[in-house]
């Protein structure tokens, strides 16, 4: 059950991205991430009250995984945007909160389950910082709009011309991308089974639960620094190179 809502919040988050773009274009940024951010605190605090595994799926798994494509999404089609050049390096740095943020809520979660014995207090902790931190970044962030941008033009036609404009099945031809893809479903399935088998195949071990709670923190840690790196290198030898020496390690 850990794992496969764990699962079902990635494909929701992943899933839902491409019409996080389509939101974008036709409502805008603030009130795309409005809403993301509204269905993130009404998940957690659902998850707060949950009484069955069957309430968990839908709260914890159903509405965090479409919050979380509608937030990072949003801000994932933004950044680049901004940067021509050194545009890896940018990305790799603002993934350094991947990290940190995972390896502050991690401890600070294993207090609060100490302390009162159960998860409601802990998923209403993350709803309020959550709350807090994205929605202040909602109104930092500014989006980039060029000059020559036929932004207004694509708001202007209907969610149909919309949807056309960003699914283009031309684009599905490419092999290169079928191959980027499929690389990515592979590193993908590396990736997500460590993240949320880790800390449970430490407990059988015979590890404590809050020594298998530091173990995470290490992962994640590790993240914050090696996800800014990727961009420093993939800038350095180029980022093809890069990903192929990185995926052989």
């Amino acid at each position: 059950d850990f794992g496969l809502i764990g699962g079902i919040i990635v494909f929701l988050t992943l899933c839902v991205i491409p019409y996080s773009a389509v939101l974008l274009l036709k409502i805008g940024y603030r009130w795309t991430l409005a809403l993301g951010i509204t269905i993130q605190l009404g998940g957690y605090i659902g998850a707060s009250f949950a009484t069955t595994i069957g309430q968990l799926y839908v709260t914890q798994g159903l509405l965090i995984g479409i919050s979380f494509g509608l937030i990072f999404g949003a801000n994932s089609i933004v950044l680049p945007s901004w940067f021509l050049k050194k545009r890896a390096l940018a990305n790799g740095l603002s993934h350094i909160g991947v990290g940190l943020g995972d390896a502050v809520f991690a401890p600070s979660i294993d207090k609060l389950l100490q302390k009162t014995g159960n998860h409601k207090w802990a998923y209403r902790m993350l709803a309020i910082v959550s709350f807090v931190i994205c929605s202040s970044m909602m109104f930092l962030i500014k989006v980039r709009v060029p000059k020559n941008s036929t932004i207004q033009n694509k708001q202007d036609k209907s969610i149909k011309q919309v949807f056309k404009h960003i699914f283009d099945y031309k684009v599905w031809k490419s092999l290169p991308l079928q191959l980027a893809t499929l690389w990515a479903c592979l590193i993908a399935f590396g990736y997500y089974i460590c993240l949320f088998s880790l800390s449970n195949y430490a407990t059988t071990l015979g590890y404590s639960q809050h020594q298998a709670m530091i173990v995470t923190v290490v992962l994640n840690l590790s993240q914050a620094v090696g996800r800014p790196l990727m961009g420093v290198f993939s800038e350095l030898f180029g980022r093809v190179n890069f990903t192929m020496l990185a995926t052989l390690y």
